[in-house]
């Protein structure tokens, strides 16, 4: 299941910010993609569409989501129905 939600998060975070390098589960969001405060608003708006998943207010805990690896156990977590 990660291995298709790490599929389409790359494709998410690649059209936003038009990345075309590598993406690694240890990639900063903000640090090393160069994401902005809107880019990451939009990128939790289209995580949730994508996946169909609903994050609350302590999922969004920045120091959590901004590394790749975290998102996407978060996503994974959220689709198999934990918290």
């Amino acid at each position: 299941m990660n291995g298709n939600v790490e599929e389409k998060l790359f494709a998410i975070i690649e059209k936003i910010i038009h990345y075309d390098e590598d993406i690694i589960y240890e990639s900063n969001l903000i640090e090393n993609l160069g994401f902005t405060s809107i880019d990451l608003m939009e990128l939790i708006y289209k995580v949730e569409s994508e996946f169909d998943i609903h994050f609350c207010f302590e999922d969004l805990d920045l120091e959590k989501i901004v590394i790749v690896g975290n998102l996407i156990q978060l996503i994974a977590n959220k689709i198999d129905g934990e918290k």
